[in-house]
């Protein structure tokens, strides 16, 4: 049974059908002149320090360096390399170690185990990655799906501009009755300043909402007829250091969020 499509969704489903796919720059300095050896293999796939979204499905379809494939994941998703080092994190792990977890995270995602592959990455979970937090584990997720044509729904990205929309889209779908169950809902002053709704800590939570995100966002792409990951693209936003615009879907789901609150 299909859930109600947002309104925002249905106002929006044209601009939502023509989007332009994702092009991102030249990843920043911040990621060159490092010497480990998977940074090394970065920089030779990908000579013009340039990773666009379908060189990663590539790189997964092909599943023969998932090391590379997950690091270049991160980059591409300008994975933290100053507070915590992360980055440094991930790449102090053994190669074979990771490769193993990478594996069990792949085959997870393929069998639609969904809710344990998300339980598996978290912290202490068994393909933990150090460093890597849902945002980013996620990624891994969603290109395991985009390189399988078997893989239905789709996985997406969840991260903290998706939770936001999330949070508003859900509210116009299902009403908002038990959304402090799920969201630590901040007060007015407090989403005017760090312009974010949070998944609340709990693990189980934030599987089973991951899960009920990916099943309502694929269900809301067909309803308006675009792929689930054109609709993840959409309300991701644009940065809005470079566009401030009301007409940003960051800042059009801001207020939506705040008349929910």
């Amino acid at each position: 049974m299909m859930s109600t499509l947002p309104t925002y969704l249905k106002d929006r489903a044209e601009a939502i059908r023509g989007l332009n796919a994702q092009t991102l720059p030249q990843f920043g300095k911040a990621y060159l002149g490092w010497k480990q050896p998977q940074m090394l293999r970065l920089y030779k796939a990908f000579p013009s320090n340039s990773i666009q979204r379908e060189d990663l499905v590539k790189l997964y379809a092909e599943w023969t360096d998932p090391v590379l494939a997950a690091v270049a994941t991160f980059v591409w998703g300008y994975i933290d390399t100053t507070k915590d080092m992360r980055l440094q994190q991930v790449l102090a792990v053994d190669e074979s170690e990771l490769l193993k977890r990478l594996n069990r995270i792949r085959k997870l995602v393929e069998d639609g185990e969904l809710e344990e592959a998300f339980h598996s990455c978290c912290r202490c979970g068994v393909n933990c990655i150090p460093g890597v937090g849902m945002s980013f584990f996620t990624k891994i997720f969603f290109f395991v799906g985009a390189a399988d044509t078997l893989v239905n729904p789709k996985p997406l990205i969840l991260d903290r501009w998706t939770t936001n929309a999330f949070f508003a889209l859900r509210g116009q779908s299902k009403g908002i009755k038990d959304a402090r169950d799920l969201f630590t809902i901040p007060s007015h002053k407090s989403l005017a300043k760090y312009k974010a709704i949070a998944l609340r800590n709990q693990e189980v939570v934030q599987s089973k909402t991951y899960v009920e995100y990916v099943m309502l966002m694929n269900d809301w792409a067909r309803q308006i007829e675009v792929a689930p990951e054109k609709l993840e693209q959409f309300v991701f936003g644009i940065d809005l250091r470079r566009d401030k615009s009301f007409t940003n879907p960051r800042n059009e789901l801001l207020a939506i969020i705040k008349t929910q609150i």
